[in-house]
């Protein structure tokens, strides 16, 4: 049986890989009156303590459906217990301040404990992106997907110097009758570490999104084409979708957030979140970060499935 749920708020999940836009779309949807954003609560080192890895996938050894099904309860009830959020690159004052206040993860459940008549959790989160059709089937999660070019991806993975551990995460794939091995090869690939880890996780986790979008009526894919293309009219037909309030002060925010005068084309190197940066760039500034060659594989390992994904976008 399913934990009892004690309260009518709503989940929405925005989800996909990492660097796909998450967060900025996360903002934005938690705009709309009643709503409020909770940060990575499945971020391994300042998520939720229940959390023992990077990308949990609900039914495996190290998070069972027991386990799954409570957390999501909690996350409806805001009922939370969360990690310092010290992460190992974090020193000097950084890493103090954490220990005194916490984490984004943290900050953002206080904010929402403290929010009058919240309706709506927009559970901002690419590291639960496995846990998406779970989500939607066994709790009625509406589930967004973010998705990005992976020439993109790969490009901001080599710009902040990502690697995830993905030898475990496709054991623990397979576990869930996922089996990417096949992949593994790739790693071994004569490029930067960062873009081929980026490019392998990419495939996973769209491959497996593209899955269950077919047999999920609740997950959605957004391409983030369409939010730099044109903000307004995308967010739009998104708070029509998801039923969320819209209102001109909203849409003044959001205009504000995209306009790119005067703001540098190419973020800050190991910035994960540049407001300074053009946002009209975000899906461009890669062709001076990827070589010929890297560029070249991530076409070869993503085109088929990145051409499929586009017509399945909202």
């Amino acid at each position: 049986m399913l934990p009892h749920l004690q309260n009518n708020r709503r989940l929405i999940l925005v989800t996909g890989v990492p660097r796909s836009g998450t967060t900025a779309i996360g903002q934005m949807l938690s705009l709309a009156p009643g709503a409020g954003a909770l940060h990575e609560p499945f971020n391994f080192h300042s998520g939720l303590k229940n959390i023992e890895h990077y990308f949990e996938i609900p039914g495996t050894a190290s998070f069972s459906w027991a386990q799954f099904d409570r957390t999501v309860a909690h996350i409806k009830n805001l009922n939370l217990s969360f990690k310092p959020g010290i992460f190992p690159s974090d020193k000097g004052l950084r890493r103090a301040v954490k220990y005194l206040i916490g984490a984004r993860p943290l900050n953002s459940y206080r904010r929402l404990c403290l929010s009058p008549n919240l309706r709506a959790i927009i559970w901002k989160d690419p590291l639960a992106c496995f846990a998406a059709a779970p989500a939607a089937q066994r709790h009625e999660v509406d589930v967004l997907v973010t998705l990005r070019n992976p020439w993109a991806v790969a490009g901001s993975f080599k710009r902040m110097q990502w690697a995830f551990e993905l030898p475990d995460l496709l054991k623990r794939l397979q576990q869930a009758n996922f089996d990417f091995t096949d992949k593994l090869a790739w790693l071994e690939q004569p490029l930067h570490a960062s873009v081929t880890n980026g490019t392998v996780l990419w495939t996973i986790v769209y491959s497996t999104l593209a899955r269950w979008g077919q047999s999920q009526a609740r997950i959605r894919f957004l391409n983030l084409d369409d939010v730099v293309n044109d903000p307004l009219a995308t967010y739009a037909k998104l708070y029509k979708l998801f039923a969320l309030e819209w209102n001109e002060r909203i849409a003044d925010r959001i205009m504000k957030y995209y306009r790119n005068e005067s703001q540098r084309e190419t973020p800050k190197a190991g910035k994960a979140h540049d407001a300074g940066r053009n946002v009209a760039e975000v899906n461009k500034y890669w062709r001076g970060y990827l070589t010929p060659e890297e560029k070249d594989f991530v076409g070869a390992a993503t085109g088929a499935l990145w051409k499929e994904l586009q017509t399945i976008c909202v």
